[in-house]
């Protein structure tokens, strides 16, 4: 629309405009009635717009700012007034445009003035008036490619602009590109196992119906394709995401059970991860304190903190006994960029810090421990991460420091047996961490550690925990394990590994955490006798070398070490794995069979040692004395255990020396007896192994 001012004498008239071009046009008067008639000349009409911008460019994925200036030319500021500022937008109608920061008064932009470009980009000029004027857009783009069903013009590749129109793109592949654009009504699957490699940022349209993003995971955990994951550029800093995403991830939990959740989404709150856990069963921990505090469901969780969430109270994941699956689900802008979190170190023994994931990727832990040496070690040598696998049930007791699985430069140390139960975390963690996520890390001083994007991996996503051994590693996990329950359980791991020390270092040795555990399992650090789960030692390797192990028993049992894995130079069965038992003077090659013992209860930290020679490897009946056997009551019964030596029979006298039971034809390493007709006293239990050798005990029954 033409705007006007008065007309007088003969000077053409200028006529201001919201238009796009100059233009010129003919002024006809017109008598409004006779006697009056009728005249028409023509006029220059001059219509003004704000000026002429030009800068058209196109650049390369990855590039955050212009390639070279825009310009404005035929503006007149004496004429039209100051230019008020540029304004920007993702489309050529400016739909929600944005004011260029700092651009006020400039008819040029340039490479500095603008930054943070990740999508195709429309500029204008802006003078604010009466009327309000624009120039023409100039279009600074990424190479585009459109989904409306199909690809046009084809398929994207990692420099493509991608804008998904309309219809359901399903992504089955690993993919990479520039950009993505999910418009209303549209919808993106990113199917599980797949990784979306985005290199500038993800908008997904709001309002209503909006665009749809989701990232999948399989249901069939943890022997599946593992969760989608979304990589993004490792050189950004702020989150240039907008919009909402959904994330789920599969666990196997029981109602009882708490799992360790990190939102790769914000925002999200805790009770969206698991809607149906009763209220005030959301924990999280300080570590400045030392206490675990219980946030409202309504919490919204923070970027790179942990929170342990209890197994849902009704619905899937429910049972009390049963492993049941179990869907997290989290909503939210996809998170990308730095986030920093504060790290505690109240004492050298309160060194615990709860940390998570913050992306919808894998991250790797010991690039999160390169990218913050104080907090978290030494550069090159780190500290340990320590991952809740809730393997032990829950029965109205307490919750296990045993089901901490372990993590540093040496490797990982897990919770249990790999036949324990399907869908369980069976396997050592490998250090690449999950998204979603929650974890427990060993601070080595107070201060701040930042997540960021070249911490992140493509893939890697299956599960929380899984070996991956390395060549330049050489590594042995041994299984300890109650015979009679197998759920008693704990693993250790000693690794000869580069720029380790036979000394204790944060981040090559790991100690047990074994408050409440039933039993414990260690190897022992030289000089402070520190208990470690994981014990990095010194290379190259040396066969004469001898790392002693302790072990706890709460109960008289029977007990098995066995050899779980190995990898590096113990991958050649030349290298010997020996276990010897200082008490029976045995020497037992672990390749061969795990090794089977009797214990009373206690902590016993010189009776075995691991090795790497062989020597006498057999049991030597003559060795058969008090020390090997074990005579325990439990439910009622008289139990008897030998270590390796079959029994012939079990006589139990009173301590007037008469005959109260006796079994004959035992032929076994263990042997039950029931109580018949015994009151509360002292009695004699005498055990006769095959060959005839004879061991005597006392027992209060």
């Amino acid at each position: 629309m033409l705007g006007t001012r008065a007309y007088t004498g003969t000077a053409e008239p200028v006529v201001y405009a919201k238009l796009n071009n100059d233009a010129s046009y003919t002024a006809t008067a017109t008598a409004l009635s006779a006697p009056f008639c009728d005249t028409s000349s023509v006029l220059n009409l001059i219509v003004t717009k704000a000026g002429t911008a030009t800068g058209d460019q196109v650049i390369s994925c990855g590039d955050t700012t212009l390639s070279s200036n825009i310009t404005l030319t035929g503006y007149v500021p004496a004429v039209l007034g100051t230019i008020s500022g540029w304004q920007m937008a993702d489309n050529p109608a400016f739909t929600l445009a944005t004011t260029v920061p700092g651009s006020a008064g400039k008819a040029v932009l340039t490479p500095a003035d603008v930054t943070g470009l990740s999508v195709t980009t429309y500029f204008r000029a802006m003078i604010v008036g009466c009327p309000t004027l624009y120039s023409n857009a100039v279009v600074v783009s990424y190479p585009t490619v459109t989904w409306n069903g199909v690809w046009n013009p084809g398929p994207p590749g990692p420099s493509d602009n991608v804008t998904v129109t309309s219809g359901t793109l399903t992504i089955a592949a690993d993919l990479n590109i520039c950009s993505l654009k999910i418009n209303n009504t549209a919808t993106v699957t990113v199917n599980p196992g797949v990784t979306l490699t985005v290199n500038g940022a993800v908008l997904v349209a709001g309002g209503a119906p909006g665009g749809t993003f989701r990232m999948l995971d399989d249901v069939t955990f943890p022997l599946g394709l593992g969760a989608a994951s979304l990589m993004q550029n490792s050189a950004t800093t702020v989150n240039a995401n907008t919009g909402v995403a959904t994330y789920e991830r599969w666990i196997r939990t029981r109602k009882f059970d708490y799992t360790y959740w990190s939102s790769p989404l914000n925002p999200n709150t805790l009770q969206t991860v698991s809607p149906l856990t009763l209220s005030d069963k959301y924990l999280k921990f300080d570590s400045n304190t030392y206490t675990w505090t219980f946030p409202v469901n309504t919490t919204t969780m923070i970027q790179g903190v942990g929170y342990a969430i209890r197994g849902p109270q009704t619905g899937s994941g429910s049972s009390e006994t049963v492993l049941q699956d179990f869907k997290g689900n989290f909503t939210g802008t996809p998170n990308n960029g730095d986030y920093t979190v504060a790290m505690f170190r109240p004492s050298a023994a309160n060194d615990l810090n709860f940390l998570g994931n913050p992306y919808p990727s894998a991250i790797d832990a010991d690039l999160v421990m390169d990218g913050n040496p104080g907090v978290m070690g030494a550069p090159g040598v780190g500290t340990t991460f320590y991952f809740w696998t809730h393997n032990t049930q829950y029965v109205g007791g307490s919750y296990l420091f045993s089901d901490y699985a372990a993590y540093n430069r040496t490797g990982g140390a897990g919770t249990a047996p790999g036949t324990f139960v399907a869908g369980g975390n069976n396997a050592p963690p490998n250090g690449f961490i999950s998204a979603g996520q929650g974890f427990m890390v060993k601070a080595t001083a107070a201060g701040n550690m930042t997540f960021r994007n070249n911490m992140r991996v493509a893939g890697n996503n299956l599960q929380f925990f899984r070996l991956n051994p390395s060549n330049e590693k050489s590594r042995i996990w041994l299984d300890y394990t109650n015979v009679n329950n197998v759920e008693e359980f704990k693993q250790l791991l000693v690794g000869y590994i580069p720029n380790a020390t036979h000394g204790y270092e944060d981040g090559f040795d790991g100690e047990v955490i074994e408050a409440g555990s039933t039993i414990g399992f260690y190897s022992l650090a030289e000089q402070d006798n520190k208990h470690l789960m994981i014990q990095g030692r010194a290379t190259p390797f040396d066969s004469t070398d001898q790392v002693p192990l302790g072990y706890r028993a709460t109960a008289a049992s029977t007990y098995q070490i066995a050899l779980s894995n190995q990898d590096g130079l113990f991958e050649d069965s030349l290298v010997g794995i020996y276990l010897e038992d200082t008490l029976l003077g045995v020497i037992h090659d672990l390749r061969q069979a795990p090794y089977q013992f009797v214990t009373e209860a206690g902590t016993f930290d010189t009776r075995f040692v691991l090795r790497y020679n062989n020597g006498f490897l057999s049991v030597d009946p003559s060795n058969f004395n008090e020390n090997n056997v074990v005579v325990f009551k439990e439910n009622e019964q008289i139990h008897v255990e030998t270590s390796l030596v079959k029994m012939k029979s079990v006589q139990i006298f009173d301590l007037q020396g008469r005959l109260v039971m006796a079994k004959n034809d035992i032929n076994s390493q263990s042997a039950i007896l029931q109580k018949v007709g015994l009151a509360n006293q002292v009695l004699m239990v005498q055990i006769t192994s095959v060959d005839g050798a004879i061991v005597n005990k006392k027992i209060i029954f």
